[in-house]
């Protein structure tokens, strides 16, 4: 290297080091962690008023879902919370949920394992079908408590 080049690099070096200098944390190998002087606090952003929530899912379009025990079905979007309870009427078949899966094809389609048949909720439509056991029928569910998840 010849002078020249070693006045640069010298020099560049210096300069770095000037500029580096009232920034201690830069300079550190370390990375600087700061000292809060609080306690990390988190708010609660919602309560299920249900026994706690069974399953989780979080789906292609960015909702959170929740099965609980004997509370049904609920969705969060970031700002309000849904409930979708069991009735008896073209709603969702049971309050215990011990599954929910999302459709591969069609992502707007959940498929909800409860304790009393397989539920198909569109979200376009906001409807269930339910899918129940027929001992007399071999081509229906073998149970009415769904709780297996997909076949790997």
């Amino acid at each position: 290297m010849t002078n020249f080049g070693k006045r640069i690099w010298i020099g560049g070096v210096l300069w770095l080091w000037l500029i580096l200098m009232p920034f201690p944390a830069l300079a550190s190998s370390a990375p600087a962690v700061p000292e809060l002087d609080f306690a990390l606090r988190f708010d609660h952003v919602f309560e299920l008023g249900v026994p706690g929530g069974q399953v989780f899912l979080e789906d292609a379009l960015g909702f959170l879902w929740f099965g609980s025990e004997g509370g049904g079905l609920f969705r969060w979007d970031g700002y309000t919370l849904k409930n979708y309870p069991p009735r008896s009427d073209s709603g969702l078949s049971n309050g215990s949920i011990y599954r929910i899966l999302q459709d591969r094809a069609d992502p707007y389609v959940l498929w909800i394992g409860t304790g009393n048949g397989l539920n198909r909720f569109d979200q376009r439509t906001e409807t269930f079908t339910v899918y129940r056991s027929n001992p007399d029928d071999p081509q229906t569910l073998s149970s009415d408590t769904s709780i297996a998840g997909p076949v790997a």
